[in-house]
């Protein structure tokens, strides 16, 4: 079987409408389909169950921290004023931003030829972003929100994530 290895996490990117960013330093993927479960109980007893996707949670991880890719998920753009060397660049927040739908894409390599690509379709932050400062560390900025698809694809031969994704 190929696909079913995967290891690492080699690459993030991250599409809002034709706008496509790759995460310099992605570390994490994390996704997990969301089940709606109904149960039916009778005579003291559970007698029935029926469960039915809907959705999925995901998270993001990523070390340092990216404005550009952060501002694309919140629906802001952030502002660079200044030259070389003396460039400051600020995302600041907004009461009449709405945060877009995007698509989140992810790869990691097998341990033969193969590798595996995770598709989280139609993806919106529903928990903000944290990306603390702290004593000897690196910051690592996380994400983490609900999406309404997803899918696996599982490539017998390493494929680049496509191009406009």
């Amino acid at each position: 079987m190929y696909g079913d290895m995967p290891f690492g996490m080699n690459q993030i990117k991250i599409k809002v409408a034709t706008t496509v960013k790759e995460l310099p330093a992605g570390l994490t993927l994390k996704f997990k389909p969301k089940l709606v479960t109904a149960r039916g109980r009778g005579g003291d007893r559970l007698r029935a169950l029926a469960s039915a996707p809907d959705g999925v949670e995901w998270e993001i991880e990523n070390l340092g921290l990216d404005s550009a890719t952060l501002g694309m998920m919140m629906g802001l753009t952030p502002a660079t004023t200044g030259v070389t060397p003396n460039q400051v660049t600020t995302l600041a927040s907004s009461d009449t931003n709405r945060l877009p739908y995007f698509d989140i894409y992810g790869k990691a390599l097998g341990v033969g030829a193969d590798d595996v690509h995770y598709h989280i379709i139609n993806a919106k932050l529903t928990d903000g972003f944290e990306a603390p400062l702290q004593d000897a560390e690196f910051t690592k900025t996380s994400t983490k929100g609900e999406a309404l698809d997803w899918e696996i694809i599982q490539n017998e031969t390493a494929d680049d994530l496509p191009e406009d994704a």
